[in-house]
């Protein structure tokens, strides 16, 4: 293991850099070659590399397992031999102290290390390390030779380890982490956790020397542009990006295109011919192809996927092979009708989604993006906001499969760092989110900020900076931003389209502002694109309050119930109402999915929170569903919803309560106690609200039924009301008649 002096005595070897644009400059010579290919429209027709199209070219090795890892305040700390610790990866040192509250987690540098056997098999490839992400500052190294530095914490990096390598002897691994505060990459401060440690899976690959390309940000080299599509005809341009890391120049390369649908047929396949690769080189090929008739991802109702197998061969034998996935889709947003997804209005409402979760941070397994992506389709969301950092690319593999259009960000929030670096860094992790998340289908958004103001003519600069890189990259999805200022604040007219972060009724007081809100927005920039990214309130489940407290202003605009589970209910009941019609917001975005870390940072209610953002529809582990979370699934989703809200708010503080049920099945019957209550609801949309409605005293039990589909559907909640009646007094006997003179 090298000392930290080593460690910081050796110039990192990525240079900030600004990726060379595609598709604008394509080689002429490529495209003269067009007129060379081939394409096969059958599969006895293809050739070599359609014949062995399921056998694995490259080969990977997971290396999650068996790490020894020690944490240090900085790198001019000693290293203790004796406190190396065992570790498996995906990990994290902040899993506990991540969501404490009065103390600042710790932020450090951790240093993890591991041998592995390079085989001798091995010797004529190349052997790449890829890391899938590590907050924030990275740097590997493999016997104790640095090889790379990767900065920013949530992207993808490969580091090719081969020169380095001792064959058929046990190499030593050396990755350290540093995710102390720095001003030169995002984020500098936000309102969550920045978990340090290596939190998704590492793995060696294991390619040929002439291979698709594993250094070009991270990616995997391929890009499928979405050139023009319809329903008739899907015309896609494949940028396939080479690599030769062989000590000769190589003829006789032919890339192919195999595009395969869900039963296994290949529907087209493209192949081009007679490339030479130079001795060390990075080259790009675009190799065209037409769909007929394409069944098209179409959101949630039918989110189709092709896949893509792109095979290299070198004098016809293959030598590399990657599938990527393809859903052919074509959208807009319009001023008046909101998102267009293959040319209908399809409404995007839903929620954020942060990546942690309790006692694991940013550690999470595939299991946990599973249930993750689970939540988001039982409530019936079209849409999500990946927040405030690119996710994995796993998490978005399920959102393709489901039909979930995506908004994905990078970290840049409220304020520049230092110059130029932080500008470099940002558009660095810009450049590898979107390639690393390019054939997604339901990445329809790359989101540029969260609430930076454009008044500042150095924030504007660069943030026209961030829009251009995108469009320059990827033409063919829309910019977004999360905007906190005034809708007058030039920075929300920088990219194609815009959303609000609004928190009526929480930091603004008045949660009736939506609806005038968004109407007067609309009044003022009649052609905008815009949304609402955030709204929301804590909903703490061990605090509860009913309508009927008596309210304390303990700061202005501050109603005391905030922070309880029956405020955070009314305000999402409020919002929702308003801005459901409201179809010219291309999207409304409820914050958030569930709790999450917050680091020490207190939240503005008189109720603890721990260390953890309440404003989730489910609880950090994810085991309770809040009540809002049951408003939004029956306004949301078909399947069928009957949900009496409350049913932690026991024992009630008034004998009187307002009794509300969720329901997407019809006017539901009552039993208070088993005996029907004859009380007609108000019903508006999927609530029903019997308001001031006198329970008797002691033990109540509330059972809602109803019927859909020839099934019955039962929900109960038992509560214990008070009886907080006034005793009721004998009046004081009247005193006797005066007696008057003369009688």
């Amino acid at each position: 293991m090298p000392t930290p002096a080593q460690l910081y005595s050796t110039p990192p070897l990525i240079p900030r850099i600004i990726p060379r644009m595609f598709p604008f400059d394509i080689n002429v010579k490529i495209i003269r070659r067009f007129a060379n290919i081939v394409v096969f429209l059958l599969l006895p027709m293809a050739t070599a590399f359609l014949a062995s199209a399921e056998t694995p070219l490259r080969q990977t090795i997971p290396l999650n397992n068996r790490w020894l890892f020690q944490l240090v305040d900085s790198p001019t700390d000693a290293v203790d031999v004796a406190a190396w610790k065992a570790v498996d990866l995906p990990h994290t040192w902040n899993a506990g102290d991540g969501s404490e509250i009065g103390k600042s987690y710790r932020r450090g540098y951790g240093y993890y290390q591991r041998n592995f056997l390079a085989e001798n098999a091995w010797t004529e490839k190349r052997v790449f390390l890829s890391v899938g992400a590590a907050n924030a500052k990275t740097r590997v190294y493999c016997n104790n030779q640095l090889i790379g530095e990767h900065r920013t914490g949530f992207t993808a990096f490969r580091f090719d380890l081969t020169d380095a390598l001792r064959w058929g002897e046990d190499n030593a691994l050396q990755i350290e982490v540093d995710n102390r505060a720095s001003l030169e990459y995002p984020p500098i401060v936000s309102d969550y956790t920045f978990f340090g440690g290596i939190y998704r899976d590492v793995s060696l690959i294991i390619v040929e020397n002439q291979h698709i390309s594993l250094s070009h940000f991270g990616s995997n080299g391929v890009y499928l542009r979405q050139v023009s599509v319809d329903r008739q005809r899907a015309e896609i341009a494949s940028h396939v990006w080479l690599s030769n890391l062989g000590e000769q120049a190589i003829d006789a390369v032919r890339v192919g295109v195999r595009v395969i649908d869900h039963t296994g047929k290949t529907v087209t396949a493209v192949e081009i011919p007679d490339l030479k690769l130079a001795t060390g080189s990075h080259q790009e090929v675009v190799i065209p192809f037409t769909l007929e008739n394409p069944r098209l991802w179409n959101g949630r109702s039918d989110p189709y996927l092709y896949r893509v197998e792109t095979t290299v061969l070198v004098a016809g034998v293959p030598r590399d092979r990657t599938v990527e996935p393809l859903g052919v889709r074509s959208f807009s947003v319009d001023a008046e009708r909101g998102f267009i997804l293959n040319g209908q209005p399809y409404d995007l409402h839903g929620v954020s989604l942060h990546q942690d979760r309790a006692e694991k941070g940013w550690a999470i397994s595939d299991a946990d993006r599973a249930e993750d992506v689970g939540l988001i389709r039982e409530i019936g969301a079209t849409c999500v906001r990946l927040v405030h950092y690119p996710h994995s690319p796993a998490t978005v593999s399920l959102l393709d499969a489901h039909g979930i259009v995506a908004w994905s960000e990078i970290p840049l929030a409220y304020r520049l760092g230092k110059m130029p670096e932080y500008l470099d860094s940002c558009s660095l992790l810009l450049s590898e989110m979107i390639f690393q998340l390019y054939n997604h289908p339901s990445v329809c958004f790359w989101g540029l900020f969260n609430e930076m103001s454009g008044a500042q003519e150095a924030n504007l600069k660069a943030i026209n900076h961030l829009n251009t890189l995108a469009k320059t990259l990827d033409p063919t999805r829309l910019t977004t931003a999360a905007a906190g200022a005034i809708e007058q604040d030039p920075a929300c007219d920088v990219p194609d389209v815009i959303a609000f972060n609004r928190y009526f009724g929480w930091y603004i007081p008045g949660a009736g502002m939506f609806e005038p809100w968004a109407d007067g927005g609309k009044k003022l920039f009649p052609q905008r694109r815009f949304g609402i990214a955030e709204y929301g309130a804590d909903g703490i489940l061990d605090q509860h309050a009913d309508h009927r407290t008596h309210r304390t202003n303990f700061q202005l605009g501050i109603d005391s119930r905030m922070g309880t589970e029956e405020y955070q209910t009314y305000l999402h009941e409020q919002a929702w109402g308003q801005l459901r019609d409201k179809r010219y917001l291309w999207c409304k975005l409820a914050w958030n999915l569930a709790d999450w870390s917050r680091g020490g940072i207190r939240n503005p209610t008189v109720f603890p929170s721990a260390g953890i953002g309440r404003k989730g529809l489910v609880t950090h582990d994810r085991s309770i569903k809040k009540d809002a979370f049951f408003w939004y699934k029956a306004n949301w989703n078909t399947e069928p919803v009957l949900h009496i809200i409350e049913a932690r708010f026991t024992p009630r503080q008034f004998k009187e309560v307002d009794l509300r049920i969720y329901s997407n099945i019809g006017l539901p019957s009552v039993l208070i106690n088993g005996a029907p209550l004859a009380a007609k609801p108000i019903q508006t949309g999927v609530r029903y609200l019997w308001p001031n409605l006198v329970l008797p005293v002691g033990k109540v039990r509330i059972t809602a039924q109803a019927k859909s589909g020839g099934r019955d559907f039962t929900h109960a909640v038992d509560w214990d009301v008070p009886d907080l009646l006034p005793v009721k007094k004998a009046p004081p006997p009247a005193p006797p008649p005066e007696k008057k003179p003369g009688f």
